[in-house]
């Protein structure tokens, strides 16, 4: 008894200790994960480089696409390729709890590249035909040691481990990466044959799923943990997505064939399926929801998911509203496709989708930029016509208040936090020559007396972040001064602008008419 008060009174003195200062420890440790990445010269991939990696990327809690994180990611994929990551270490005489431990880290590090490009619209890093380590055993972590001379056999899919969900998501994810890679292609068109392919594989992976990471009514789950029910939410939205993406291009073709109406209605079922993803866990995480342990986690998950089962849901419903008022409609067109039910309950999803993408328009870009897409949409759905001029000036009058674009980067940049992917890149850079303890060793002294040159190692100085060598930049605007500065992390890229992100000149204006034209009117 006597132990467990102290050790109590010790844990509450720790938290009492940490408490308002969660955000700069965090800030700290992602800091410290970088330094010591470039102090042991990364370029060298020597052991747990790539698990160091990881843990830093981890650590990053953007709630936008990032692009110094896919860049980050890019060199994890490259380093551990190098390492032999990719390969069965089975057949290059590792021991099995190496090999064990590589498949692992293998699988984690490649669904990250497979989400971070595509978020980003990027090809991935890494293509199925070069690798072959299979996936991890779905065994418990005291089955084996690391000097174990062998492996237990893997368990059961049906039976719950630790490394259970990680395989159950990296099956999906690497199916998802597949599909990408085909339906993107420039070079070989794929065939609805292949689609239906695709499609029969991912609903085995479905039914085959682990019976404890299927998602089941709240009712069921009286005694579930958070992080159990948050696992299969994810694992739910992972394979909806994917359903989309696969089917995607066939939607318009029902219009014109019979033969594909199975792909619109699974793209369409899965893409409502999203929008009720995305309110479920918006309402568990609130106060008093199964999931509110979880908030901060939620808040920081990508949301570009949700955007894109929103924006196939109106895209068919305008394609089919437009189709019905032709004068003379395709011969196999069904005006009863979705009854007068489905519809209404279609604009449902999408009212409160959009509302909810309201509620974030102030702490994310994503959010504002899918708040004003979805308002567009939804008024054209509801036939009202406004002149252009009217259109222009309802973005600040309109249902929609808020800030412009413009101002809304300006906030954003003076809310940047003090440590980011981009500051990252900046310190990594230096560990692109041979010798990274050269490179900073060849700075010179610091002013402080530290040995890494400018690069304030030990923070001395509290209004530096550690994070790059002083390139005379205005440390409250990081991106403020980069331009074409041969010393910036972005340098390699010639359309990148001062915000870090595409040069105006090749971005996306998401919200000029002629933009909205094209995606509201084309299939």
């Amino acid at each position: 008894m006597e132990w467990y008060v102290q050790l109590s009174s010790k844990k509450e003195c720790s938290l009492t200790a940490t408490k308002g200062r969660t955000i700069d420890l965090a800030n700290e440790y992602r800091l410290r994960t970088v330094q010591c990445l470039v102090n042991s010269d990364y370029t060298k991939s020597s052991i747990y480089t790539i698990e160091t990696f990881v843990l830093y990327v981890n650590g990053e809690t953007a709630v936008d696409a990032d692009v110094g994180i896919w860049v980050i990611v890019g060199t994890i994929m490259r380093l551990a390729m190098r390492m032999g990551y990719h390969r069965d270490g089975s057949n290059y005489g590792l021991t099995p709890p190496q090999g064990e431990m590589r498949r692992r880290v293998w699988a984690t590090i490649r669904q990250m590249d497979i989400m971070c490009s595509f978020q980003l619209a990027l090809p991935s890093m890494v293509r199925d035909s070069d690798c072959d380590n299979p996936l991890p055993r779905n065994i418990f972590d005291d089955e084996f040691r690391q000097d174990s001379k062998s492996l237990p056999p893997s368990r059961p899919s049906s039976e719950p481990t630790p490394i259970a969900y990680m395989i159950a998501q990296a099956e999906i994810t690497f199916e998802f990466g597949s599909i990408v890679d085909k339906m993107g292609s420039v070079s070989k068109a794929v065939t609805y044959d292949e689609v239906l392919k695709h499609d029969a594989h991912l609903r085995e992976l479905k039914n085959n799923s682990p019976p404890h990471l299927r998602i089941r009514p709240m009712e069921e789950c009286k005694h579930d943990p958070a992080t159990l029910l948050m696992q299969r939410y994810q694992l739910d939205i992972l394979w909806h997505k994917t359903m989309v993406v696969l089917h995607r291009k066939y939607i318009g073709h029902t219009r014109q064939s019979s033969r594909y109406a199975h792909s619109r209605r699974s793209c369409v079922d899965s893409s409502m399926e999203l929008l009720r993803l995305q309110a479920k866990i918006l309402e568990e995480s609130q106060p008093g929801g199964r999931l509110r342990p979880l908030a901060g986690m939620i808040n920081c998950m990508p949301k570009a998911d949700y955007l894109l089962g929103a924006v196939v849901v109106c895209l068919d419903l305008n394609s089919d509203s437009i189709t019905r008022t032709m004068a003379s409609p395709p011969p196999e067109f069904d005006p009863e496709f979705w009854t007068t039910l489905e519809r209404a309950d279609m604009l449902r999803a999408l009212e409160h989708s959009l509302s909810l993408w309201k509620a974030d328009m102030d702490t994310s870009m994503e959010a504002f930029k899918a708040a004003k897409i979805l308002s567009i949409m939804l008024e054209k759905l509801r036939h009202t016509k406004a002149a252009p001029s009217e259109q222009q000036t309802s973005n600040r009058e309109g249902p929609l208040q808020g800030p412009t674009t413009a101002e809304m980067f300006a906030q954003f940049d003076e809310q940047k936090p003090e440590h980011s992917a981009a500051m990252t890149l900046g310190m990594l850079s230096g560990g692109l020559t041979p010798n990274t303890a050269a490179f900073l060793n060849s700075l010179g002294p610091s002013p402080g007396g530290g040995r890494y040159g400018t690069v304030d190692m030990n923070m001395t100085d509290p209004s530096s972040t550690g994070m790059t060598p002083n390139y005379g930049m205005d440390m409250s605007n990081p991106f403020a001064n980069l331009g074409n500065n041969a010393a910036s992390p972005f340098a390699m890229f010639n359309n990148m602008g001062n915000d870090g992100m595409l040069d105006n000149s090749v971005n996306l204006d998401w919200v000029s008419p002629s933009l909205m034209h094209m995606v509201t009117t084309s299939d």
